[in-house]
């Protein structure tokens, strides 16, 4: 009888946790399709090219994580890499790259006309391994908190415009770095 009176008060717990988590995750992924759509917003602003990456749309069958150059966890169904080489992103990198927490891979390389600061909310990217914003026209510096993607093995700027000093913090932090490549 107690065991049954243990279990009756423990099966609404168990439920109203497990709706908590749901819900999380929901809000979780909703977020991340925000991010990306005002990473689309910002990087084809120029130039009129509205038909670029014309599957970015929420009403894409199967969201967000079926958008060209997406890909999402097994798990979590949250992105964990974005990848458009050339192909012609003409705007600027939205700060809101940054609420993409589980990015593991971000290349947009060979774009030629993203410009711009690279926005400081990069360094909310923990997860990040691998960023590669060569062949495009950023300028200004590199933003000290960058040092906090410390897990990064990658990171490529080449063929840019920016200039200033190269942060401290980026090599204190960085340890696990194994290719870098900032020429211009």
């Amino acid at each position: 009888m107690a065991m049954r009176s243990a279990s009756l008060v423990l099966l609404p717990l168990l439920l109203c946790a497990s709706l908590s988590s749901i819900s999380t995750l929901v809000a979780a992924q909703a977020g991340d399709e925000a991010a990306l759509l005002a990473f689309k917003a910002a990087a084809v602003s120029g130039g009129g090219h509205d038909n670029l990456l014309p599957s970015w749309n929420t009403t894409s069958t199967g969201g967000f994580c079926t958008w060209e150059g997406v890909r999402c966890g097994a798990r979590h169904r949250r992105v964990v890499a974005l990848s458009l080489p050339s192909h012609g992103l003409t705007g600027t990198l939205s700060p809101a790259i940054g609420n993409l927490t589980f990015l593991r891979e971000l290349n947009l390389s060979y774009n030629n006309w993203l410009h711009g600061d690279i926005p400081e909310t990069i360094g909310r990217l923990v997860r990040l391994q691998m960023l590669d914003l060569s062949y495009n026209t950023f300028d200004g510096g590199l933003p000290a908190n960058l040092s906090f993607c410390v897990s990064l093995l990658v990171f490529n700027l080449r063929s840019n415009r920016l200039h200033g000093r190269v942060p401290v913090e980026l090599g204190n932090r960085l340890t696990s770095l194994q290719q870098l490549s900032l020429a211009k």
